[in-house]
């Protein structure tokens, strides 16, 4: 469980620095949700382009970036487990385009830290990135 808290810590810690290093952040910092096991964000999330990043049982991350996050986390639990717990930011401009950005970084940030990630090659940005 502390292993899991201090990683959780600073998945969370990441996300907020990349968004506002990409100039989408119009929120406050204690403004990045939190979803715990058993619950889901609020209905007002629904539709608005977000960056997520999960944080399993076993403390491996998936990051990720949607616009039905509600979905995405029921998805998410039936695939990593119901332990999961999951901080995401709404990005402001720039909407889902923004929102690769972001979660491209976060894959990028994270593999150089050396966590353990579920994101395959080909997921956050790197489809992206291949194109260009």
């Amino acid at each position: 469980q502390v292993r899991r808290a201090r990683t959780f810590k600073i998945a969370m810690d990441e996300l907020r620095s990349s968004v506002e290093g990409e100039g989408t952040c119009e929120f406050k910092r204690e403004e990045i949700g939190v979803v715990t096991p058993g619950q889901m964000p609020p209905p007002g999330a629904e539709g608005l382009s977000v960056v997520y990043i999960c944080c399993t049982g076993n403390s491996r991350l998936y990051v990720g970036q949607t616009d039905r996050i509600g979905q995405r986390i029921v998805q998410h639990r039936r695939t990593f487990g119901a332990d999961l717990i999951l901080c995401y930011a709404f990005v402001g401009s720039g909407g889902a385009s923004m929102a690769r950005t972001v979660e491209g970084k976060l894959v990028r940030a994270f593999r150089r830290q050396n966590f353990a990630l579920l994101n395959s090659d080909l997921d956050s940005g790197a489809r992206m990135q291949q194109r260009s």
